[in-house]
Formats: structure tokens, sequence, C-alpha cells
């Protein structure tokens, strides 16, 4: 049995172009075609290049325009990701700022509690303050460390 798949597998043409594919297809049984199913797939923003010498000849320019619509659509791209780590950075800046008054005005205020002889609730306002400080500066820089790209891809 073996021996007799061998023979139909020797049978095969080598196929190496589309047209070869297409001539072979039509030169089978139709009970056969209705069976095969050819599937091509690429992963790439532009045609395969017979195709876009195709294009090219059916459109002169085309091959350009296409060039110019990727290269526009790049540069964009990377123009929205600049904005968006820009934005980032201005944001994170603004809650260090907010965080950095609120910090002092609860020590401020536990101070002030300390000096009028409320010793407990000024106690407890600035071990708060320092304690709320110190732990988003730890886990701030925990979050640092994880997000650098080095960090991601196990170099160190």
């Amino acid at each position: 049995m073996s021996n007799q798949s061998d023979k139909k597998s020797k049978q095969l043409p080598e196929i190496k172009n589309e047209q070869e594919l297409f001539d072979f297809f039509h030169s089978l049984p139709a009970e056969m075609q209705l069976k095969l199913e050819a599937r091509y797939s690429r992963i790439s923003p532009f045609p395969p290049p017979e195709e876009m010498k195709q294009f090219e000849e059916l459109y002169p320019g085309f091959t350009k325009i296409v060039a110019e619509a990727f290269r526009n659509q790049v540069n964009g791209r990377l123009t929205n990701e600049a904005k968006i780590v820009e934005a980032d950075i201005k944001t994170s800046a603004r809650g260090q700022i907010f965080a950095f008054i609120l910090s002092v005005l609860i020590l401020a205020a536990g101070i002030v509690f300390i000096v009028m002889g409320k010793d407990i609730k000024g106690f407890v306002l600035v071990l708060s303050s320092l304690v709320a400080v110190s732990s988003l500066f730890i886990t701030g820089k925990k979050k640092q460390e994880e997000s650098r790209p080095e960090n991601k891809n196990g170099l160190q």
C-alpha cells in the first residue's frame, strides 16, 4: 500500500508559481477539483511583487502611491505614540506634584495638631503622611524596574 502512495506522490508535479498551480488544478478531473482547496497567505502591507508590477502597468505611479501611503501611516503612528508617551509623562509628573502637595499639607496639619497639644492626632497624621509617601516611592520604583525594556527581555 505504501508503494502505491509513493507512486501517487511521485506523479504530482513540482509547482513553482501560481500559474503552474492554476494549470495543474484545471488538468484534474472535475470531481477532484471540488475537493481541492488552495490557500495562500502572506504578512505584508504590500501586494506580492508580481501583483505590484501588474498594478503599476495598469496604473502608472501605483507603487509610489502605496509606498507613500505606508510611509504616512507609519509616521502617523509614530507621532501618535510620541504624543501618548508625552501625555503619560505629564500626567505622571502632575500626579507626583499633587501627591507632594497633599503630603506636605497632611504633614503640616499633623505638626499643627502637635503644637496645639493634640499629640495623638498630630502623630497619626505625621506618621501616616510619611508612610504614604515612602510606600508610594517604593512601589513606584518597583513598577519602574519592572517596566524597563531590558527586564522584559530577561537582560540585566
